[in-house]
């Protein structure tokens, strides 16, 4: 299916961040307060780690993989 409104906001977020259009959901993590939302980057879809509040406002990005 299409991509939740938090979900949505996350790869708005991740792609901004990460300066890279190609941006794919991999998982999502609901929870009362915020959702996790690990989004793959790029063609070797780099994971991206995204917590947004259940209302679609981003509260912060990170990269969750490795150096390299």
């Amino acid at each position: 299916g299409a991509p939740s409104k938090q979900e949505q906001a996350c790869l708005a977020a991740v792609s901004r961040e990460a300066n890279n259009g190609e941006v794919t959901v991999l998982r999502s993590e609901f929870s009362q307060a915020n959702t996790v939302v690990m989004v793959g980057v790029g063609a070797q879809r780099a994971p991206w780690r995204c917590l947004v509040s259940n209302s679609g406002v981003v509260q912060e990005v990170s990269y969750a993989g490795g150096a390299g």
